[in-house]
Protein backbone atom coordinates (compact mmCIF):
# COMPACT_ATOMS: atom_id res chain seq x y z
CA UNK A 1 0.00 0.00 0.00
CA UNK A 2 1.15 3.42 -0.68
CA UNK A 3 2.48 5.91 2.24
CA UNK A 4 0.37 8.72 0.30
CA UNK A 5 -1.76 9.83 3.01
CA UNK A 6 -5.40 8.29 2.58
CA UNK A 7 -8.09 11.65 2.43
CA UNK A 8 -11.50 11.38 4.50
CA UNK A 9 -14.26 13.35 4.35
CA UNK A 10 -17.04 13.53 6.82
CA UNK A 11 -20.46 14.92 5.16
CA UNK A 12 -22.20 18.00 6.75
CA UNK A 13 -21.05 19.98 9.08
CA UNK A 14 -19.43 19.27 12.31
CA UNK A 15 -22.57 19.62 14.79
CA UNK A 16 -24.18 16.96 12.89
CA UNK A 17 -21.38 14.15 14.23
CA UNK A 18 -21.95 15.67 17.71
CA UNK A 19 -17.52 16.52 18.00
CA UNK A 20 -15.72 19.27 18.42
CA UNK A 21 -13.68 18.35 15.68
CA UNK A 22 -13.72 15.74 13.09
CA UNK A 23 -10.34 14.48 14.13
CA UNK A 24 -11.83 13.60 17.77
CA UNK A 25 -14.43 11.16 16.08
CA UNK A 26 -13.52 7.23 17.12
CA UNK A 27 -13.69 6.04 13.48
CA UNK A 28 -10.56 8.61 12.36
CA UNK A 29 -8.48 7.57 15.62
CA UNK A 30 -8.90 3.82 15.10
CA UNK A 31 -8.21 4.53 11.35
CA UNK A 32 -5.08 6.80 12.56
CA UNK A 33 -3.74 4.34 14.65
CA UNK A 34 -3.39 1.82 11.44
CA UNK A 35 -3.23 4.62 8.25
CA UNK A 36 -1.99 7.16 7.11
CA UNK A 37 -5.40 9.15 7.17
CA UNK A 38 -5.83 12.96 7.08
CA UNK A 39 -9.42 14.89 6.29
CA UNK A 40 -9.48 16.82 3.14
CA UNK A 41 -12.33 18.45 1.10
CA UNK A 42 -14.75 16.27 -0.84
CA UNK A 43 -12.98 16.54 -4.32
CA UNK A 44 -10.03 15.37 -2.85
CA UNK A 45 -11.36 12.53 -0.76
CA UNK A 46 -11.03 9.04 -1.20
CA UNK A 47 -13.56 8.19 1.58
CA UNK A 48 -17.04 9.49 2.54
CA UNK A 49 -18.10 9.10 5.66
CA UNK A 50 -21.64 10.06 6.20
CA UNK A 51 -24.64 9.80 8.69
CA UNK A 52 -28.29 10.05 9.03
CA UNK A 53 -29.05 13.42 9.60
CA UNK A 54 -30.49 15.51 6.26
CA UNK A 55 -27.64 17.65 6.55
CA UNK A 56 -25.09 14.95 6.52
CA UNK A 57 -26.77 12.86 3.27
CA UNK A 58 -27.60 16.33 1.51
CA UNK A 59 -23.96 17.02 1.40
CA UNK A 60 -23.18 13.68 0.03
CA UNK A 61 -25.41 13.93 -2.94
CA UNK A 62 -24.17 16.84 -3.98
CA UNK A 63 -20.57 16.23 -3.27
CA UNK A 64 -20.16 12.60 -4.41
CA UNK A 65 -18.17 11.60 -6.99
CA UNK A 66 -17.09 8.47 -8.75
CA UNK A 67 -13.67 7.92 -7.33
CA UNK A 68 -15.05 7.64 -3.61
CA UNK A 69 -15.50 4.79 -1.40
CA UNK A 70 -18.87 5.84 1.07
CA UNK A 71 -19.70 4.83 4.26
CA UNK A 72 -22.72 5.03 5.90
CA UNK A 73 -22.77 5.74 9.78
CA UNK A 74 -27.00 5.25 11.11
CA UNK A 75 -26.67 6.32 14.62
CA UNK A 76 -31.16 6.37 14.32
CA UNK A 77 -33.73 3.96 13.32
CA UNK A 78 -32.78 4.39 9.17
CA UNK A 79 -31.84 1.02 7.77
CA UNK A 80 -28.90 1.22 5.45
CA UNK A 81 -29.46 1.60 1.50
CA UNK A 82 -26.59 -0.24 0.05
CA UNK A 83 -27.61 0.69 -3.38
CA UNK A 84 -26.46 4.40 -2.49
CA UNK A 85 -22.97 3.14 0.27
CA UNK A 86 -20.62 0.73 -0.14
CA UNK A 87 -20.41 0.01 3.77
CA UNK A 88 -22.62 0.80 6.22
CA UNK A 89 -22.48 0.57 10.23
CA UNK A 90 -26.48 0.29 11.60
CA UNK A 91 -28.62 -1.36 14.28
CA UNK A 92 -30.55 -3.21 11.71
CA UNK A 93 -30.06 -7.12 12.42
CA UNK A 94 -28.15 -8.40 9.03
CA UNK A 95 -25.24 -10.03 7.66
CA UNK A 96 -24.29 -8.41 4.24
CA UNK A 97 -20.41 -10.04 3.55
CA UNK A 98 -18.04 -7.19 4.28
CA UNK A 99 -20.47 -4.40 3.75
CA UNK A 100 -22.40 -4.05 7.26
CA UNK A 101 -21.23 -3.80 11.16
CA UNK A 102 -24.08 -3.82 13.66
CA UNK A 103 -23.97 -1.19 16.50
CA UNK A 104 -23.69 -3.13 19.76
CA UNK A 105 -25.91 -0.59 21.53
CA UNK A 106 -24.40 -1.75 25.00
CA UNK A 107 -21.29 -0.15 23.57
CA UNK A 108 -22.59 2.76 21.81
CA UNK A 109 -23.74 3.99 24.76
CA UNK A 110 -21.09 2.64 27.04
CA UNK A 111 -20.63 5.35 29.43
CA UNK A 112 -23.86 4.03 31.65
CA UNK A 113 -21.89 0.43 31.77
CA UNK A 114 -19.69 2.44 34.77
CA UNK A 115 -23.01 2.79 37.02
CA UNK A 116 -22.88 0.25 39.81
CA UNK A 117 -26.01 -1.52 39.10
CA UNK A 118 -29.34 -1.46 41.82
CA UNK A 119 -29.23 -4.17 44.26
CA UNK A 120 -32.63 -3.18 45.60
CA UNK A 121 -34.28 0.49 45.68
CA UNK A 122 -36.52 1.46 48.52
CA UNK A 123 -40.19 0.95 47.04
CA UNK A 124 -42.43 2.62 49.46
CA UNK A 125 -40.30 5.92 48.85
CA UNK A 126 -40.34 5.74 45.23
CA UNK A 127 -43.18 7.40 42.93
CA UNK A 128 -44.94 5.60 40.35
CA UNK A 129 -43.27 6.39 36.97
CA UNK A 130 -41.90 9.03 34.73
CA UNK A 131 -41.98 10.01 31.00
CA UNK A 132 -39.44 12.44 29.88
CA UNK A 133 -39.57 13.45 26.02
CA UNK A 134 -39.32 16.47 24.20
CA UNK A 135 -39.78 15.04 20.84
CA UNK A 136 -43.47 15.88 19.25
CA UNK A 137 -42.69 13.97 15.64
CA UNK A 138 -41.85 10.75 17.22
CA UNK A 139 -44.39 7.58 16.80
CA UNK A 140 -47.78 7.99 18.36
CA UNK A 141 -46.80 4.62 20.54
CA UNK A 142 -45.24 6.57 22.48
CA UNK A 143 -48.07 9.02 23.64
CA UNK A 144 -50.22 5.86 23.78
CA UNK A 145 -48.00 3.97 25.76
CA UNK A 146 -48.33 6.92 28.47
CA UNK A 147 -51.73 7.02 28.22
CA UNK A 148 -52.22 3.42 29.00
CA UNK A 149 -49.76 3.51 32.28
CA UNK A 150 -51.61 6.61 33.42
CA UNK A 151 -54.74 4.50 33.15
CA UNK A 152 -53.38 3.16 36.34
CA UNK A 153 -51.91 6.02 37.66
CA UNK A 154 -50.90 9.30 36.68
CA UNK A 155 -47.52 9.30 35.33
CA UNK A 156 -45.08 12.76 35.77
CA UNK A 157 -44.02 14.52 32.95
CA UNK A 158 -40.44 15.91 33.15
CA UNK A 159 -39.98 17.18 29.73
CA UNK A 160 -41.36 19.29 27.23
CA UNK A 161 -43.34 17.11 25.29
CA UNK A 162 -46.69 16.61 27.21
CA UNK A 163 -45.44 18.63 30.50
CA UNK A 164 -47.32 18.24 33.63
CA UNK A 165 -44.01 18.58 36.00
CA UNK A 166 -42.84 21.70 34.81
CA UNK A 167 -38.80 23.20 35.16
CA UNK A 168 -37.02 20.76 37.10
CA UNK A 169 -35.38 19.30 34.50
CA UNK A 170 -34.01 22.12 32.84
CA UNK A 171 -32.73 23.37 36.16
CA UNK A 172 -30.81 19.79 36.41
CA UNK A 173 -29.24 19.87 32.51
CA UNK A 174 -28.26 23.30 33.55
CA UNK A 175 -26.33 21.35 35.75
CA UNK A 176 -25.44 18.06 34.98
CA UNK A 177 -25.87 17.88 31.38
CA UNK A 178 -29.19 16.09 30.00
CA UNK A 179 -28.66 12.56 30.79
CA UNK A 180 -27.50 12.80 33.86
CA UNK A 181 -30.01 14.98 34.94
CA UNK A 182 -32.76 12.39 33.32
CA UNK A 183 -31.13 9.82 35.42
CA UNK A 184 -31.27 11.93 38.46
CA UNK A 185 -35.24 12.35 38.20
CA UNK A 186 -35.92 8.51 36.73
CA UNK A 187 -34.39 7.37 40.70
CA UNK A 188 -37.26 9.13 42.12
CA UNK A 189 -39.54 6.52 40.20
CA UNK A 190 -40.31 2.98 40.01
CA UNK A 191 -41.08 2.73 36.73
CA UNK A 192 -39.58 4.63 33.36
CA UNK A 193 -41.63 4.61 29.59
CA UNK A 194 -38.77 4.10 27.94
CA UNK A 195 -40.20 4.24 23.89
CA UNK A 196 -37.77 4.77 21.25
CA UNK A 197 -39.09 7.15 18.75
CA UNK A 198 -39.67 4.70 15.82
CA UNK A 199 -40.44 1.27 15.30
CA UNK A 200 -37.54 -0.57 13.82
CA UNK A 201 -36.12 -3.95 14.45
CA UNK A 202 -32.72 -4.23 16.06
CA UNK A 203 -32.81 -0.28 16.79
CA UNK A 204 -32.30 -0.25 20.78
CA UNK A 205 -31.40 3.37 22.10
CA UNK A 206 -30.00 4.54 25.30
CA UNK A 207 -33.75 5.27 26.67
CA UNK A 208 -33.35 1.83 28.46
CA UNK A 209 -30.21 2.22 29.89
CA UNK A 210 -30.83 5.10 31.59
CA UNK A 211 -33.63 3.48 33.61
CA UNK A 212 -31.42 0.82 34.67
CA UNK A 213 -29.09 2.87 35.20
CA UNK A 214 -31.70 5.02 37.45
CA UNK A 215 -32.56 1.61 39.02
CA UNK A 216 -36.11 1.94 37.72
CA UNK A 217 -38.16 -0.65 35.33
CA UNK A 218 -38.41 0.64 31.88
CA UNK A 219 -41.54 0.03 30.30
CA UNK A 220 -40.23 -0.60 26.78
CA UNK A 221 -41.50 -0.25 22.80
CA UNK A 222 -39.74 -0.18 19.70
CA UNK A 223 -37.28 -2.73 18.67
CA UNK A 224 -39.15 -5.98 19.25
CA UNK A 225 -36.00 -7.48 19.06
CA UNK A 226 -34.74 -5.84 22.13
CA UNK A 227 -33.93 -8.96 23.57
CA UNK A 228 -30.50 -9.25 21.83
CA UNK A 229 -29.45 -6.07 23.20
CA UNK A 230 -30.83 -6.13 26.80
CA UNK A 231 -31.53 -8.82 29.57
CA UNK A 232 -35.11 -9.28 28.97
CA UNK A 233 -36.00 -10.15 32.67
CA UNK A 234 -34.91 -6.57 33.78
CA UNK A 235 -37.46 -4.66 31.73
CA UNK A 236 -41.61 -5.02 30.87
CA UNK A 237 -41.77 -5.41 26.89
CA UNK A 238 -44.79 -4.18 25.38
CA UNK A 239 -43.98 -6.22 22.33
CA UNK A 240 -44.43 -9.40 24.60
CA UNK A 241 -48.14 -8.81 25.29
CA UNK A 242 -51.24 -9.68 23.25
CA UNK A 243 -52.87 -7.25 24.50
CA UNK A 244 -52.82 -3.60 26.09
CA UNK A 245 -54.73 -4.59 29.08
CA UNK A 246 -52.44 -7.68 29.80
CA UNK A 247 -49.97 -5.26 29.81
CA UNK A 248 -51.51 -2.55 31.93
CA UNK A 249 -52.57 -5.62 34.49
CA UNK A 250 -48.83 -6.95 34.78
CA UNK A 251 -47.57 -3.25 35.59
CA UNK A 252 -50.18 -2.98 37.93
CA UNK A 253 -49.02 -6.39 39.89
CA UNK A 254 -45.75 -5.18 39.98
CA UNK A 255 -46.52 -1.75 41.13
CA UNK A 256 -48.22 -3.81 43.70
CA UNK A 257 -45.47 -5.65 44.98
CA UNK A 258 -42.47 -4.92 46.15
CA UNK A 259 -41.27 -7.87 45.97
CA UNK A 260 -41.57 -8.60 42.60
CA UNK A 261 -40.35 -5.62 42.01
CA UNK A 262 -37.06 -5.77 43.40
CA UNK A 263 -36.70 -8.94 41.78
CA UNK A 264 -36.90 -7.89 38.59
CA UNK A 265 -34.79 -5.05 39.72
CA UNK A 266 -31.59 -7.06 40.29
CA UNK A 267 -31.72 -8.63 37.25
CA UNK A 268 -28.04 -8.37 35.85
CA UNK A 269 -28.32 -5.31 32.36
CA UNK A 270 -26.67 -7.81 30.02
CA UNK A 271 -26.96 -11.90 29.63
CA UNK A 272 -23.00 -12.93 29.34
CA UNK A 273 -23.71 -13.20 25.73
CA UNK A 274 -24.35 -9.72 25.98
CA UNK A 275 -21.75 -8.56 27.66
CA UNK A 276 -19.28 -10.65 26.22
CA UNK A 277 -20.33 -8.78 22.54
CA UNK A 278 -19.92 -5.42 24.19
CA UNK A 279 -16.83 -6.13 25.18
CA UNK A 280 -15.77 -7.34 21.82
CA UNK A 281 -17.11 -4.85 19.90
CA UNK A 282 -14.51 -2.28 19.54
CA UNK A 283 -12.19 -5.06 17.95
CA UNK A 284 -15.15 -5.79 15.56
CA UNK A 285 -15.48 -1.93 14.68
CA UNK A 286 -12.14 -1.78 14.13
CA UNK A 287 -11.67 -5.33 11.97
CA UNK A 288 -14.99 -3.56 9.75
CA UNK A 289 -12.56 -0.47 9.00
CA UNK A 290 -9.39 -1.93 8.50
CA UNK A 291 -10.49 -3.83 5.89
CA UNK A 292 -12.42 -1.58 3.95
CA UNK A 293 -9.03 0.78 3.82
CA UNK A 294 -7.07 -2.42 3.22
CA UNK A 295 -9.15 -3.14 0.30
CA UNK A 296 -7.02 -2.96 -2.62
CA UNK A 297 -10.71 -2.32 -4.64
CA UNK A 298 -13.32 -1.29 -2.03
CA UNK A 299 -15.65 -0.19 -4.08
CA UNK A 300 -19.13 -2.46 -3.33
CA UNK A 301 -21.86 -0.79 -4.53
CA UNK A 302 -23.22 -1.41 -8.25
CA UNK A 303 -22.99 0.48 -10.73
CA UNK A 304 -24.77 0.03 -14.43
CA UNK A 305 -27.51 1.48 -15.81
CA UNK A 306 -30.06 0.48 -13.08
CA UNK A 307 -28.12 1.29 -10.10
CA UNK A 308 -27.03 4.84 -11.75
CA UNK A 309 -30.66 5.41 -12.97
CA UNK A 310 -31.87 4.28 -9.05
CA UNK A 311 -29.26 6.91 -7.63
CA UNK A 312 -30.09 9.84 -9.69
CA UNK A 313 -33.54 9.10 -9.16
CA UNK A 314 -33.21 8.92 -5.38
CA UNK A 315 -31.34 11.97 -5.15
CA UNK A 316 -33.86 14.26 -6.98
CA UNK A 317 -36.76 12.86 -4.85
CA UNK A 318 -34.19 13.78 -1.47
CA UNK A 319 -33.73 17.02 -2.68
CA UNK A 320 -37.77 16.99 -2.77
CA UNK A 321 -38.40 15.53 0.12
CA UNK A 322 -36.15 17.72 2.06
CA UNK A 323 -37.59 20.79 0.90
CA UNK A 324 -41.01 19.19 1.95
CA UNK A 325 -39.94 18.45 5.62
CA UNK A 326 -38.39 21.77 5.88
CA UNK A 327 -41.82 23.75 5.19
CA UNK A 328 -43.78 21.04 7.66
CA UNK A 329 -40.91 21.99 10.30
CA UNK A 330 -41.91 25.42 10.05
CA UNK A 331 -45.41 24.94 10.06
CA UNK A 332 -44.96 23.02 13.30
CA UNK A 333 -43.04 25.41 14.72
CA UNK A 334 -46.30 28.46 13.79
CA UNK A 335 -48.35 25.88 15.42
CA UNK A 336 -46.71 25.24 18.27
CA UNK A 337 -45.58 29.45 18.76
CA UNK A 338 -49.42 30.23 18.75
CA UNK A 339 -50.53 27.32 21.06
CA UNK A 340 -47.30 28.74 24.13
CA UNK A 341 -48.71 31.99 23.29
CA UNK A 342 -52.01 30.69 23.65
CA UNK A 343 -50.94 29.31 26.88
CA UNK A 344 -49.09 32.46 28.23
CA UNK A 345 -52.13 34.58 27.44
CA UNK A 346 -54.46 31.95 29.65
CA UNK A 347 -51.92 31.80 32.30
CA UNK A 348 -52.07 35.48 33.07
CA UNK A 349 -55.99 35.47 32.35
CA UNK A 350 -55.85 33.57 35.50
CA UNK A 351 -53.65 35.39 37.33
CA UNK A 352 -55.89 38.26 36.75
CA UNK A 353 -58.68 36.24 38.27
CA UNK A 354 -57.04 35.34 41.76
CA UNK A 355 -56.85 38.92 42.39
Amino acid sequence: MSNEPLGIYFCGPLKCWGQKSFELSEYFKLLKNSFPVQIVDAQKAAYFFVNETLESRADFFRKRHGNMVSILIAREALSPDFNLFDFAIGFDPILYHDRYLRFVPGYRFKEYLEIKPFNKVEFEKREFCDFIYSNRFANPQRDKVKSIIDSISPVQSHGSHLTNVYGEIDLLTNGFGWQKAKIEIQSRYRFSIAAENAFHLGYTSEKVLTAFAAGSIPIYWGNPLIHLDVNPSRIINLHDFDSEKEFANYVKEINNDSKIFNQIVKEPWFTEAQRKEILDYEDSLNNFLLNIFSLRNPQRKGVGTFNDTYVEVTQSGFNFGRFVVILNTLKNLKVLFFKIKSRIKNNRVRKRSVF
